[in-house]
């Protein structure tokens, strides 16, 4: 069966609204360290874990925890966890075509940080099944909070 994959495109008002983005899972392997390594950022912050939540649990254990866990990180160790999410997501330049994509340029292809706040939602939603807090995000985005 292949991986799963959708088609989401920006409808919040802004230079990247109307853009599409296709956005794939990572292979199981792929997506099982990358879960093994946040866990493990987690840990060595201090971040506390229910006690049933181990790394062999992967992106299950992520789940359960919440993203809001992955707060206490330090960004030497979110940065590259994050630029690896976005490995999962291509761009649909033609909007009439949006089956035919091409790799990401974020610098090009995403003007508005509130997208890459949604994309990265995305991401997460489509591996684990749970909605990312992304209005809560946006919102503190807006205030400085």
């Amino acid at each position: 069966m292949p991986r799963n994959s959708k088609l989401h495109t920006i409808t919040t008002a802004g230079r990247d609204q109307g853009k599409t983005f296709l956005i794939t899972e990572m292979p199981a392997a792929k997506s099982f360290k990358w879960a093994c390594r946040a866990l493990l950022a987690m840990a060595h912050a201090g971040v506390e874990l229910p006690d049933e939540i181990t790394p062999e649990m992967g992106l299950a254990a992520l789940a359960i925890a919440g993203i809001r866990s992955m707060s206490g990180l330090q960004w030497r160790e979110l940065e590259p966890l994050m630029d690896e999410m976005m490995t999962c997501v291509q761009y649909a330049p033609d909007q009439a075509n949006p089956q035919v994509v091409r790799g990401l340029m974020m610098d090009v292809d995403i003007e508005e940080v509130t997208t890459l706040v949604e994309l990265h939602a995305e991401v997460w939603t489509l591996h684990t099944g749970f909605q990312f807090p992304v209005a809560e995000w946006t919102s503190k985005m807006a205030t400085g909070q």
